[in-house]
């Protein structure tokens, strides 16, 4: 079953990280000196967090992670892919962890990504001058 997923741009990863995990009840299970995540099974969800100043703060983008490539095939026959300048789709490296993923645009803006990790990577992305940069092309 397919996890949602929602990414947020946040000023003080610290202090999002402690307000979270009282909210949880749970400590995050990835901590990166500009990430942290948090798998939940109940309620399902990934939850998201990075640091980065030249981004607005907020919901960058929300998805859903697929449990196995044939959810992600099903989830991604759903949407249009929506070509993006920041966010790479097919296999990828983003948010430390190597993924296949289709990016799609709701009528109002907001980016979705449709997404099966495969494992963990050293890096935040193989393309951080993409992932990073061009904060208009993620955010509603």
């Amino acid at each position: 079953m397919s996890r949602v997923h929602i990414m947020l741009n946040v000023e003080n990863l610290e202090g999002a990280r402690t307000f979270y995990q009282n909210l949880l009840g749970t400590a995050p299970t990835k901590v990166k000196p500009d990430y942290i995540q948090w798998k939940l099974d109940n309620p399902s969800l990934n939850l998201s967090m990075k640091s980065n100043p030249a981004h607005p703060y907020g919901v960058d983008h929300v998805g859903l992670e697929a449990a196995h490539e044939e959810e992600l095939a099903m989830l991604s026959s759903r949407v249009e892919p929506t070509p993006s300048a920041c966010c790479e789709g097919g296999e990828t490296v983003c948010c430390y962890a190597k993924s296949d993923k289709v990016w799609s645009t709701d009528p109002t803006g907001l980016k979705w990504e449709i997404f099966f990790t495969h494992g963990d990577h050293p890096t935040y992305s193989d393309q951080p001058e993409k992932e990073r940069a061009t904060a208009d092309e993620v955010h509603v």
